[in-house]
């Protein structure tokens, strides 16, 4: 599918581990109460040395530190990347485009401010407001709290920036067509992939990483989060993400999804994000999942098999 004249185009997805950079390396912390440990030196010198004042660690992964604390008199939060992986450092830097791109044309949708960036930290307002839900496959979204989220997310849809101000991730047919073949599906899906594909022919911005962790609800509304991934994707790309990952242990949240997905009339974009993701979510696990569990493994397999329902099932109706 051709890009939109000057986009840049980003990879689908990227899943290698990061390489630490040694001077930021957390391995002091205890990865599931990381607050109960003393920041690697590094982080905490070039936190000193940038004026943020605070230590309470909220994450820690190869790739980024999280910390909380005052930058300039304001409750802020700190994202320090730790990992030398140029990839993370490229989505870092898209990142900060989009927190300014927001700023010049509103979106209508509650986000940080942008307060410091470099080529290793950014630096945002903190918000007020609870997660909408722990862990990647969570059990524990409000009805109410997936409407407020869904309401933030069609906000973002809706959004126009400049075509230049974000990145590109078309899912184009090689990148889907090598998911595909990691699953061991059969021709007859990527036929019907390439179709649907062709019949996409409109990106929109979507978040692109909507983990029930990275949005704050807070009276009501839903605040969004970690805007790495947010840019011009296959129209639908949220729904779908929403499907793989908030609806395996929530089935109620299903119906809601397919409403907007039948209100928004992507169909065509949704099932093919659909079925890349959930293949791509099984070679995730396939490659660094040794110990993943037998539950986690049959969300992964009907996520798989539901995928591919909703790709015949589309493939049958005529184009919106």
């Amino acid at each position: 599918m051709p890009l939109l004249p000057g986009l840049r185009s980003a990879p689908l997805w990227r899943h290698e581990t990061a390489s630490v950079h040694p001077d930021l390396r957390p391995e002091g912390f205890d990865m599931v109460d990381p607050a109960h440990r003393p920041l690697p030196a590094g982080v905490a010198a070039m936190l000193a040395d940038r004026g943020f004042a605070g230590r309470d660690v909220l994450h820690v992964s190869d790739k980024v530190v999280v910390v909380a604390g005052v930058w300039e008199g304001e409750q802020a939060v700190a994202k320090i990347r730790v990992g030398d992986d140029g990839y993370w450092g490229v989505r870092q830097q898209a990142e900060r485009r989009v927190y300014a791109a927001l700023a010049e044309q509103e979106a209508g949708v509650r986000t940080a401010r942008l307060l410091y960036c470099d080529d290793r930290m950014i630096v945002l307002e903190r918000l007020a407001g609870t997660a909408a839900g722990t862990g990647r496959y969570p059990a524990d979204v409000t009805t109410a709290g997936a409407a407020a989220v869904m309401d933030a997310l069609t906000c973002l849809h809706a959004w126009r920036p400049t075509y230049q101000a974000l990145d590109a991730f078309p899912g184009t047919r090689l990148n889907v067509h090598r998911a595909l073949a990691n699953a061991g599906l059969a021709d007859r899906d990527a036929h019907a992939v390439d179709i649907l594909h062709a019949r996409s022919t409109r990106l929109r911005v979507e978040h692109g990483d909507p983990l029930a962790g990275n949005f704050l609800l807070d009276g009501g509304r839903a605040a969004v989060l970690d805007l790495e991934h947010a840019g011009w994707h296959l129209p639908g790309t949220d729904w779908a993400l929403m499907t793989l990952l908030w609806a395996p242990r929530q089935p109620d949240l299903r119906g809601l999804l397919q409403a907007a997905v039948d209100r928004d009339r992507v169909h065509d974009g949704y099932a093919v994000a659909l079925i890349a993701y959930a293949c791509h979510e099984l070679a995730l696990h396939q490659t660094f999942g040794a110990h993943t569990s037998n539950r986690r493994r049959t969300v992964l397999n009907t996520n798989l098999s539901h995928a591919r329902e909703i790709l015949h099932a589309t493939l049958e109706k005529p184009s919106p």
